[in-house]
């Protein structure tokens, strides 16, 4: 088992995917199941994981386990996250799970991991569309032009969050599910044909593209409105989601003079939690002046058009692309996406750490410490480790948002 795996410098999609693909295969050769260990199991193994996830992703080993990776759920139907699916497909995704388990005699875990997949196709489909009735519309609820479109808007959605690998699991996943409703008779088409065909995902992708910091500055400089400018400090300096700029509201901002931050309710992927906001409080406060008026329903970026009274995620994108075109902006000769801003993001507060703990290893040395992680995490309290990050990050970007 690799003892020099660099955990803080993984994203938290990376971790999951680091569990699944790698940390997975290494448990069962030990005769452990990877989807119903405890936490206490992964913290002895994997030393360094739980220090990572608590100080670079505010979430506790069991967290990660349940919330992120599908571990440690109830094997049978109990507690199922399929709440999001109409009764008809909840119905027959866990029939199709059944049979998984107990006529191709899957084991637990192999069948937990379709779950997972299914699962989190269904909220993300529920959220997008309003309902997530996937088998009424493949069996001629709508046409099926309207379904292939609601399928890809789903996975459009995904693309912005997961990596590759974990992208074509869930759509291969949700794809063999069709298909085994086909055999049965109960829809007329597999609407995840189209995404194989649109999508450019390669399961060799293992090292996620950001923008570096010279494009976020050339992205803000080319602004041409307070808007323009927030979404580029909410993507990049906030390092949010793009479905999370679309949906901001003002119910989520606390604008405290000492801690301004986000905060965010079980509806985030991750689940709860905050955001520091280190850079963008003046273009956040002159958007807010600009939007206060008495029809203002509280959304940062607001759409008329539109029946959730935001902009959609697509409209992120296009506005992002389009900013991108106009600064010259290229990742590898194309045009980036705004994931890579959140990527960005998360290369910075790497960097940031670093830092903070090439300043501990000084202390280390005169104080004869072990090493500057040993300093951080024994001698400095929560609070203390917090400000020295968050002082570090804030530096790294106002270097870029001035």
């Amino acid at each position: 088992m690799p003892e020099t795996r660099h955990w803080s410098k993984h994203s938290l999609d990376e971790l999951r995917d680091l569990y699944l693909d790698e940390l997975a295969a290494e448990l069962r050769e030990d005769e452990i199941d990877p989807f119903e260990v405890d936490a206490t199991t992964i913290t002895r193994r994997y030393r360094g994981l739980d220090y990572a996830l608590r100080e670079h992703h505010d979430m506790t080993v069991s967290e990660f386990l349940t919330r992120v990776c599908g571990v440690s759920r109830q094997r049978h139907h109990q507690g199922s996250p399929l709440e999001d699916a109409t009764a008809d497909t909840r119905e027959a995704v866990e029939d199709y799970l059944g049979d998984l388990e107990q006529r191709r005699k899957l084991d637990s875990s192999s069948v937990d991991a379709n779950r997972t997949a299914l699962s989190t196709v269904i909220k993300t489909y529920a959220d997008v569309h309003g309902r997530a009735d996937l088998l009424a519309g493949a069996a001629g609820a709508r046409e099926q032009h309207e379904e292939v479109d609601r399928v890809l808007g789903t996975f459009d959605v995904l693309d912005e969050e997961l990596s590759d690998s974990t992208l074509i699991r869930y759509r291969d996943t949700l794809s063999r599910w069709y298909e085994a409703m086909q055999d049965r008779g109960r829809v007329e088409f597999n609407p995840v044909d189209a995404v194989a065909n649109t999508f450019g995902w390669t399961r060799e992708s293992r090292d996620p593209k950001a923008l570096e910091a010279a494009d976020v500055r050339a992205l803000y400089a080319c602004t041409e409105s307070r808007e323009e400018a927030l979404l580029i400090v909410a993507l990049a300096g906030w390092g949010l989601r793009p479905n999370e700029v679309a949906a901001l509201h003002a119910r989520q901002l606390v604008l405290d003079e000492d801690d301004p931050h986000l905060e965010f309710d079980e509806g985030r992927k991750n689940g709860p939690g905050t955001v520091a906001l280190l850079v963008g409080l003046e273009e956040l406060a002159t958007r807010l002046d600009d939007l206060a008026v008495d029809d203002w329903n509280g959304y940062v970026f607001p759409s008329s058009r539109s029946e959730t009274g935001h902009i959609a995620v697509d409209t992120v994108r296009n506005r992002f692309r389009a900013l991108a075109d106009r600064a010259d902006v290229t990742v590898d000769g194309d045009l980036p996406v705004p994931k890579m801003g959140r990527r960005y993001w998360y290369q910075a507060y790497s960097s940031a750490q670093a830092e903070v703990l090439d300043l501990l290893e000084e202390i280390a040395g005169d104080q004869g410490s072990a090493s500057a992680a040993v300093v951080q995490e024994n001698y400095l309290d929560e609070e203390r480790r917090r400000e020295l990050r968050r002082r570090a990050m804030r530096n790294a970007l106002e270097g870029v948002f001035s």
